[in-house]
């Protein structure tokens, strides 16, 4: 079916611009998992990896945990107190897109209920983003570090 995707940018740093998506005007993606996790100190870890990229580092790919096309945060080096996950689409050092994610309680994604939407929509999104890239939908722009993009997306998942 198709699904009005807007992409939004969440922030832009010295190394690494973030994005995420809204689906038909709903609240985006990454302020869905922020507030559902706002008082979680998983949450604050992981905000602050986020930072730490975009700042200093760049999204280096070992940071982020295969997960299919999407990947997760926060990389297997940092310890939370649960097995919080945020799923993303890094398009390279420089872009990354942030989506939504929960608490996983299984081994395998597809065995978790909190987790296996998200997980599933993340994959579809980073799918269609990829190939609005060689759709030139969005394009690349000053050397591969930032994205532009219409305003108005239609895509189907």
């Amino acid at each position: 079916m198709n699904k009005f995707v807007a992409i939004n940018k969440v922030q832009s740093f010295k190394k690494v611009t973030y994005y995420t998506v809204s689906l038909n005007n709903d609240l985006d993606l990454f302020t869905q998992f922020i507030n559902k996790f706002s008082f979680s100190n998983d949450l604050a870890l992981i905000r602050q990896f986020l930072l730490k990229m975009g700042k200093q580092t760049g999204a280096k790919e070992n940071y982020f945990r295969f997960e299919n096309v999407a990947t997760a945060l926060p990389p297997r080096f940092i310890e939370l107190e649960n097995a919080l996950r945020l799923y993303c689409h890094r398009l390279n050092d420089h872009v990354v897109f942030l989506f939504n994610g929960g608490i996983k309680t299984a081994l395998k994604v597809q065995d978790c209920n909190n987790v296996k939407h998200h997980f599933k929509l993340a994959n579809q999104l980073a799918v269609a983003i990829d190939r609005l890239l060689k759709e030139n939908e969005i394009n690349w722009i000053n050397d591969f570090t930032d994205i532009e993009f219409s305003t108005d997306l239609i895509i189907e998942l």
